[in-house]
């Protein structure tokens, strides 16, 4: 019987330690990266019915740094500077959102055939594109040049320009938020991601943050 959580399962807390993974809690794992930390988190949902969980993991990239800038621009909305995704779309087999349904009477020979594919989709597909992407400029590239992989959710509006300053080019982050304003504006209102007077906030005070402080330390 699987009462618990998958994630309390002794294999798959043993697979993703040689991935060098450790158990943040419950449900997450946590690996340090250079200057980041890659996160799987783990949810799930029953859909109603009794003793059954369909997980479904988010691979994460959190830069410590840039999480402390945003705390300390304190906008109307706050910014995100992770990026993440559903496995799912980073796995060839399926490309897209990606549940794994376990129930309490399943066996452990299939209860470990999910863990094997989590764990086997992780080290060949996943672990190899958030390591591309903890190089600042390589996902900066990436990102604006539409070089993404499907699935990866990142703030468009707001991580581009942080990332072009935190490579030293404060002018061409602020020309891209001009052009992003300028985009936000032509839209039509009820087709607008966000409100301009929230991306404002965040270009007046990220445009204060470059003139008070000499680059950014990552």
């Amino acid at each position: 019987m699987h009462k618990g959580y998958i994630t309390q399962e002794e294999s798959l807390i043993q697979k993703f330690g040689a991935l060098g993974f450790k158990r943040r809690n419950k449900m997450t794992y946590e690996k340090r990266h250079g200057v980041a930390y890659f996160h799987l988190n783990f949810s799930h949902s029953t859909y109603g019915i009794p003793n059954v969980k369909f997980y479904s993991v988010q691979a994460e990239v959190v830069f410590p740094k840039l999480s402390e800038l945003s705390k300390e621009l304190c906008t109307i909305v706050p910014v995100n500077t992770a990026i993440s995704a559903n496995i799912g779309y980073l796995f060839p087999s399926y490309k897209t959102y990606k549940e794994w349904r376990v129930a309490e009477d399943d066996s452990d020979e299939y209860v470990n055939s999910v863990i094997e594919e989590i764990s086997n989709g992780i080290h060949d597909n996943v672990l190899p594109l958030l390591e591309r992407h903890t190089c600042l400029k390589q996902l900066l590239y990436d990102i604006v040049n539409a070089k993404m992989p499907k699935g990866w959710w990142y703030d468009t509006f707001c991580l581009p320009p942080i990332l072009y300053y935190a490579e030293g080019n404060a002018t061409e982050a602020q020309a891209y938020m001009e052009q992003m304003m300028q985009q936000l504006l032509q839209t039509d209102e009820a087709k607008r991601p966000r409100h301009p007077h929230q991306y404002q906030d965040f270009v007046l005070k990220f445009s204060d943050y470059m003139k008070r402080h000499q680059g950014l330390q990552i």
